[in-house]
């Protein structure tokens, strides 16, 4: 059996005309998919797809995770209820391991503000949190295989720029397992992590160096560092390759162990059962932060809560931003480089 999910406007259907996300399972012996969960949304796909991002998960105990409007949820599809896990996490401040089944968040979107971050593990419900020393925040930068990174900052770091927007870069780099115990320590004396970028097994810190005496920050050398090197395990791997003839192909990489003689039969369902109505309504809160969204030839380049973000961020991407509401707030004009001038 399979499990999968639809989403995006539905061009055929029950459900034809209408924007939403659709959970399935495949069922092998009798040949037919069975609708599990249906979440109508009011916004356009492309929001949609912004806004669920990559991380939807049912696990053995059949509880659906998803998230929508800045908000995990989790909703048990025996029971049929719906619990909010967590409020005010936006994207970018969400991450997931599907190999080790957790997801991460900070406390709070507000760099500011943030002291903690709380790991679920999606099978049993455990929650562990891991938290900044008394008096200092915590920033959760992503993670690099299936370990997460962050880094601890002192509110004494903190800058405010002339356009209102403020930095408070990190002192100390950390990597930690999905169990939260700390893997490795990165911190220089004088520098400053401002971002990452995670390879393979590596981490390139951008950095910035402090001029005391005025408190402004300059960009510095970046600076690298080593992940533990993780195992190699024999297991099913996804990849995909880009052609001019089929656009994207999809690869399923079988383990050594596994041999194929034959070739695989393909297999499709014709019968869509719907058992009982598997409508989910999730409905965004009126008190939620309103979303400023940059958009770049026809998709979101970023979301933020901050308009000043999301302008700078379409200006430099020759975009519109709108808001939630899908009103435009601001858009970049095309102004020619240069001007001809003729005798009259």
């Amino acid at each position: 059996n399979v499990d999968f999910y639809v989403y995006g406007y539905m061009n055929r259907g029950e459900y034809e005309g209408r924007v939403g996300v659709l959970l399935y399972r495949f069922y092998r012996q009798d040949m037919y998919i069975e609708e599990q969960a249906y979440l109508p949304v009011s916004s356009s796909y492309q929001l949609l797809r912004y806004d669920i991002g990559d991380f939807i998960y049912r696990n053995d105990l059949d509880v659906f995770y998803f998230t929508m409007y800045d908000t995990i949820y989790a909703y048990d599809l025996s029971t049929k209820k719906l619990r909010t896990i967590a409020t005010d996490v936006p994207r970018g401040n969400l991450v997931f391991c599907e190999e080790e089944n957790y997801i991460a968040w900070q406390n709070s979107s507000d760099v500011t503000q943030a002291d903690e971050i709380i790991i679920l593990d999606l099978e049993t419900g455990t929650r562990i949190v891991v938290s900044s020393p008394a008096g200092e925040r915590i920033r959760l930068f992503g993670r690099i295989n299936n370990n997460l990174v962050y880094g601890f900052a002192s509110p004494n770091d903190m800058y405010t720029f002339e356009d209102g927007n403020t930095i408070m870069p990190s002192y100390k780099l950390l990597i930690c397992s999905g169990m939260g115990s700390v893997l490795k320590e990165y911190e220089k004396q004088g520098f400053y992590v401002e971002d990452i970028e995670t390879g393979d097994n590596d981490i390139f810190v951008h950095r910035l160096s402090k001029n005391e005496s005025t408190g402004r920050y300059m960009e510095a050398e970046g600076d690298y560092v080593m992940n533990r090197r993780q195992e190699s395990t024999d297991s099913f791997v996804e990849t995909k390759r880009v052609t001019d003839r089929l656009l994207t192909e999809y690869y399923i990489s079988f383990p050594e162990k596994i041999d194929i003689t034959s070739k695989p039969m393909q297999l499709g369902a014709s019968v869509n059962v719907i058992k009982e109505d598997a409508t989910v309504r999730v409905v965004q809160a009126e008190t939620a932060n309103d979303v400023y969204y940059a958009y770049s030839f026809g998709e979101i380049v970023l979301a933020s809560t901050k308009a000043s973000e999301a302008i700078t961020t379409a200006d430099a991407a020759v975009g519109t931003v709108i808001n939630s509401e899908g009103k435009l707030v601001w858009e970049r004009g095309v102004k020619s480089p240069k001007r001809e001038i003729t005798e009259t």
